[in-house]
Order: structure tokens, then C-alpha cells, then sequence
């Protein structure tokens, strides 16, 4: 039973260390061009000093990254850019941006608003002269007085 117990506790440790090189070898690349954050770098740091697999993969990365450095960038040819615009410009025609209103929409939205205006201004001094006749009517019916008896004897003049 001690063997299996062993066997055990070397898998589980197994397991944890390539969880632990996973993690350092997604972080490997940002450390090599030094983009990397100062608590990240120095996990890194103690990985590497502990995991000759992923020391090695480190330097393979910066054995590429001054080979890459050292070949000369690809001319791009004059017509490259005229060309690559003209096709923009296509595309762009090809898919108008669709107008939230047509004009016949908008020209409607117009005459509801106006139409709308007009009625507020129908109907408010139709109000207002309603307002006016049920004046007369209620003073007409008011009590009879001297004052009222010399007002309506006033309007009926005029």
C-alpha cells in the first residue's frame, strides 16, 4: 500500500506542475518582450528557476524573437494602397446606411405636427370663447342688483 500511496502523491504533483508550466507558458511570450506585469514576471521568474522545460521554451522564443528582428520587412508595392482604397470605396457602395425615416416619412411627421398645432389653436379659443358665453350666462343669472341691473343695461347698448 505504501508504493500506491507514493505513485499517488508523485501524480498529484505531476498534475500540479503541468497545470503550473500551462500557466507560466501562456505568460512565457509577454515576459519575453517585456510586457508583462511585476507580480506575473516574478512568478515567471520563480517557474524558470525551478522548470528547466519551460527555461528552455523561453529561450527557444527569444532565439526566434532576434531571428525575426534581423529579416528585412517586405516592400509593399506602390499601387498597394490605391488599390486597397478603390476596393474600400466599392464596398462602400455596395452597403448604403439605411435611413432611419424616408422622406415621405418625414414630410408626414411634418404635417401631423403642424396639423396638431393648429387644432391646439381650434380648440383653445373655441375654449376661450366658451369660457366667455358661459360668463355672460352665469352673470346673467345672478341675483339681481343694482350693479348687474346697470351692467346689463350697458352691454345691451353696445
Amino acid at each position: 500500500m505504501k508504493k500506491l500511496r507514493s505513485k499517488g502523491g508523485a501524480l498529484v504533483s505531476n498534475i500540479a506542475k503541468m497545470k503550473a508550466c500551462k500557466r507560466i507558458k501562456l505568460l512565457l511570450s509577454a515576459y519575453a518582450d517585456g510586457v508583462i506585469s511585476t507580480r506575473e514576471k516574478g512568478r515567471v521568474e520563480k517557474h524558470l528557476a525551478q522548470c528547466p522545460e519551460c527555461a528552455r521554451l523561453l529561450q527557444d522564443l527569444t532565439d526566434i524573437k532576434e531571428v525575426m528582428l534581423t529579416i528585412p520587412a517586405p516592400e509593399t508595392p506602390p499601387y498597394l494602397v490605391t488599390r486597397i482604397q478603390a476596393q474600400l470605396r466599392q464596398e462602400q457602395k455596395k452597403f448604403k446606411p439605411r435611413q432611419v425615416l424616408t422622406p415621405v416619412w418625414q414630410l408626414l411627421g411634418a404635417i401631423l405636427v403642424i396639423f396638431a398645432i393648429g387644432l391646439g389653436i381650434m380648440l383653445g379659443s373655441a375654449l376661450a370663447r366658451t369660457n366667455g358665453i358661459y360668463t355672460e350666462i352665469s352673470f346673467l343669472n345672478a341675483e339681481p342688483s343694482l350693479d348687474n341691473l346697470f351692467v346689463i343695461e350697458n352691454a345691451g347698448q353696445q
